[in-house]
């Protein structure tokens, strides 16, 4: 059967064979691809070729023209530099900082702007983005809030010259600071030159501005008004330490200068500087005539301090006291009281050599609930030092109280000394 299978299946074979052979004519053979075809595909295959050229240019752009995203393109590195720092200053300017903080927010304006012009001036010089729109727009923007933000940063900055100058003023009149900060003239003439120049340079700010309104209105009240009343103050200030000066003691007949010289010139001396000076003042005829009634004084006082005759005086007048102490007058005598005053002796050499019972009985004690504590006589006493010098001093005589209406027995108590006194005096 198998055997039967393959003669047959061999036999088919070798007709085919014999037929294609003998037939073959008969049988349509494929084509030859003809010339024109080969130079349609050659065509083609040119054309395939130059887009595959081209495509470069075009991929590394989107569709509005911008560069694609490439961080390691130069092009791109320069368009994103120049987009975000513009879109950043941008922000800024038209942001909340920019009124309430304008000083921080134009510096970093500034430094977003000129980021800004570090990319554009690479974009500027490549001639295959010279032409993109968006670069147009980028110069466009970029000069627009490069222009505001310098002229508004200039007028900012030249209003901020003027508000610190004109409180410069204020700090002057109210604390005699004088900024060191060149331009600045320090008198009225300067201060209402300053606010001309405000006024004129810019109206709109000068006139929004309330802390320069008000330090204006005060400071014109000064230099109109008030200097003239301190010039006033001043001046009787003077007067009546003139005054006092020439004045007599009633007890020692000479003037107070020749006691008090010293502080006399310090007091005239203090008035001086509180004179307001000259470029404060448009009429200063008042206060040149003060100034030179003062230093008529002072002068006055001064010479009389360096020439020795303050010591002298100062001497004179201590001396004058001296002889004039005496010990008070006699209330009682007791030669057994003024004796046990006599008896007193001191550890640091002084000696009593007079002891006067000024009191002309005994004076009871009493505690808070009015019971007797002791009773005792007063003693104005005459006492000499180591050195020679007396003074004038006092004691007591003290009996304390034992009870049932009885008390101790006396005893002397040193209290304390009051002053110096003249020996010779001592018994007068």
């Amino acid at each position: 059967m198998n055997t039967f299978k393959l003669i047959t299946t061999l036999a088919l074979l070798t007709l085919c064979s014999y037929s294609f052979g003998q037939f073959g004519g008969l049988i349509k053979k494929p084509k030859k691809p003809n010339i024109t075809t080969t130079k349609n595909k050659s065509s083609k295959k040119t054309t395939t070729s130059n887009s595959s050229q081209s495509s470069p240019v075009e991929s590394n752009r989107n569709k509005d023209g911008t560069p694609k995203y490439n961080p390691d393109d130069a092009t791109y590195k320069a368009y994103s530099k120049a987009r975000e720092n513009i879109k950043f200053a941008k922000s800024i300017m038209e942001g909340i900082e920019w009124k309430q903080n304008r000083e921080k927010a134009q510096k970093d304006a500034a430094k977003y702007l000129a980021k800004a012009k570090e990319g554009l001036d690479i974009l500027n010089q490549q001639p295959s983005e010279q032409n993109q729109n968006y670069l147009k727009e980028f110069n466009e923007t970029y000069t627009t809030l490069n222009t505001t933000c310098s002229s508004e940063t200039a007028a900012f900055n030249k209003r901020e010259t003027f508000e610190k100058n004109i409180k410069s003023y204020e700090s002057w009149i109210r604390y005699g600071n004088k900024s060191e900060d060149a331009g600045i003239d320090f008198s009225y003439q300067g201060f209402y030159k300053e606010i001309e120049n405000y006024k004129k340079e810019l109206p709109e700010a000068f006139d929004k501005s309330s802390n320069v309104q008000a330090i204006f209105k005060n400071l014109d009240d000064y230099f109109k008004n008030r200097v003239y009343k301190e010039v006033t103050k001043a001046e009787e200030e003077a007067d009546i330490i003139i005054e006092a000066m020439y004045k007599k003691q009633l007890w020692e007949g000479h003037e107070n200068y020749k006691i008090e010289a010293a502080s006399y010139l310090k007091r005239l001396n203090q008035i001086l500087t509180r004179i307001p000076s000259k470029d404060k003042l448009q009429d200063e005829t008042t206060a040149i005539a003060l100034r030179n009634k003062i230093t008529k004084e002072t002068s006055m006082l001064k010479e009389f301090i360096d020439s020795g005759q303050l010591e002298a005086a100062i001497k004179q007048r201590q001396q004058e006291r001296i002889d004039a102490v005496r010990l008070n007058p006699k209330g009682m005598s007791n030669s057994t009281y003024e004796k046990m005053a006599l008896d007193r002796t001191f550890s640091d050499g002084k000696q009593i050599l007079r002891a006067v019972i000024v009191s002309s009985d005994w004076q009871v004690v009493k505690n808070a609930l009015d019971l007797p504590k002791h009773k005792s006589l007063w003693y104005s006493i005459a006492v000499k030092d180591k050195d020679g010098v007396c003074y004038k001093a006092s004691g007591e005589l003290r009996k304390d109280y034992e009870g049932g209406g009885k008390y101790g027995a006396p005893k002397f108590l040193f209290s304390e000394i009051d002053t110096e006194m003249n020996c010779k005096n001592i018994h007068k």
